[in-house]
């Protein structure tokens, strides 16, 4: 797999993250000796409640890329979680009232409208005209192959028999 390939596929996936709305999308490509690929993602800071890693491992490089853009998709959109931070926090607001005795008159306001939000993130349906992600892992290797100058062109790399790299390491 090209390096550029790599890059841009982890540039498309930081991208993603960004669309979801995520804080300081990290995504990193790692290749160690004797390991299979991962892809690692963080976002949020560290010991904020949106703070999350995910690390994705797989024998297969592209399969691995596929499998993190997945997990990007399956997240709520930006709009989503915001709403769903509120409401966490006006529950909790409301258990914090009742626990302390606070008076019904501030409380069944913020009950009601925890109840129409509630209603409003059954029935809500989500935005279909998003920005498409360039690799969205919805096509099989084999349909991506057939595609007239397919991405998997770039991903194969046939060194000829006489390329010398340079690498500073002393070959006998």
């Amino acid at each position: 797999m090209d390096v550029n390939v790599i890059q841009e596929f982890m540039d498309n996936l930081s991208r993603a993250m960004l669309a979801k709305g995520l804080r300081n999308p990290d995504a990193q490509f790692h290749i160690q000796a004797h390991v299979a690929p991962c892809v690692f993602m963080r976002w949020g800071e560290y010991g904020d409640p949106d703070h999350r890693v995910e690390v994705i491992r797989d024998p297969d490089a592209a399969q691995c890329i596929t499998d993190a853009f997945t997990v990007i998709e399956s997240l709520p959109s930006a709009e989503e979680a915001k709403r769903q931070q509120f409401m966490s926090s006006l529950a909790k607001v409301i258990d914090l009232g009742r626990e302390n005795g606070i008076e019904v008159d501030f409380i069944n306001p913020l009950t009601e409208t925890m109840k129409r939000l509630s209603e409003n993130a059954i029935t809500y349906q989500p935005k279909t005209d998003l920005p498409e992600v360039k690799w969205s892992g919805t096509k099989t290797d084999a349909e991506i192959a057939m595609e007239p100058n397919s991405i998997l062109d770039e991903l194969t790399y046939q060194p000829t028999a006489n390329q010398d790299f340079d690498d500073g390491n002393i070959t006998p």
